[in-house]
């Protein structure tokens, strides 16, 4: 009788082991699916606002803007549900009055996702007319 009893506990403390690690694997799927969406989403917002940060900075050129400007349209057509506005400080909201020999400056904000939903473009007060660059490496968040 003393060996059967034996027998049964040691059963059953097999059973529980098998439940408890049953249970954490189940636990760590759980878990990871969760963190591959939070990576997802990530990734998802760092590709969507890559097409706009060549053009930000301090220090772009009316041509570069002009193309950003382009962009920004395609954008709003490619996903109506992720529109990026855009506002030219001076001259008027028209990217046919940027001049490519001017420089701009080009900030711009995020809305709590983390996309960048607006863009501001602000022509430089002193202008040389000889152009600029990207402007990348001045960033240019708002």
């Amino acid at each position: 009788m003393e060996n059967a009893s034996k027998a049964l506990i040691i059963a059953g403390a097999i059973l529980l082991a098998i439940l408890i690690i049953g249970l954490g694997v189940y636990i760590y799927r759980q878990a990871a699916g969760v963190i591959d969406t939070g990576t997802m989403d990530q990734l998802v917002v760092s590709q969507f606002n890559a097409q706009f940060e060549p053009y930000l900075g301090n220090n772009v050129s009316g041509s570069n803007v002009k193309q950003l400007i382009k962009i920004i349209i395609a954008s709003n057509r490619a996903k109506e549900d992720l529109k990026v506005t855009y506002e030219v400080v001076d001259p008027d909201n028209d990217n046919s009055t940027i001049k490519s020999g001017n420089t701009y400056k080009v900030e711009y904000s995020e809305n709590q996702a983390g996309y960048i939903e607006k863009i501001t473009i602000t022509k430089n007060g002193d202008d040389s007319g000889s152009g600029g660059t990207s402007g990348r490496e001045t960033g240019g968040k708002v």
